[in-house]
């Protein structure tokens, strides 16, 4: 059964994997011929819109959790990683 099912993943990853390649070869044809057109007007306009100021505000939600508590162990979970 193991065998089988290595077999048909196998070659389901190699289907994905021919229309993988496929996609990748498109999209660098179209990088290709990509000339840049409109590019100094697209640019001014993503200028423009990061002066602008963000429509979603992060702030912490401690949902009546004191701060300094870790309840899930989140925290600790990340000691040490760096």
């Amino acid at each position: 059964m193991n065998q089988l099912a290595e077999e048909l993943i196998e070659r389901e990853l190699e289907v994905m994997a021919l229309g993988l390649e496929s996609s990748l070869s498109r999209t660098l044809e179209v990088l290709k011929e990509y000339q840049g057109a409109g590019r100094r007007e697209a640019w001014s306009k993503f200028a423009e819109a990061e002066a602008l100021d963000d429509p979603i505000r992060a702030r912490r939600a401690n949902h009546g959790v004191d701060p300094d508590e870790d309840p899930y162990e989140i925290a600790r979970t990340f000691e040490g990683r760096r």
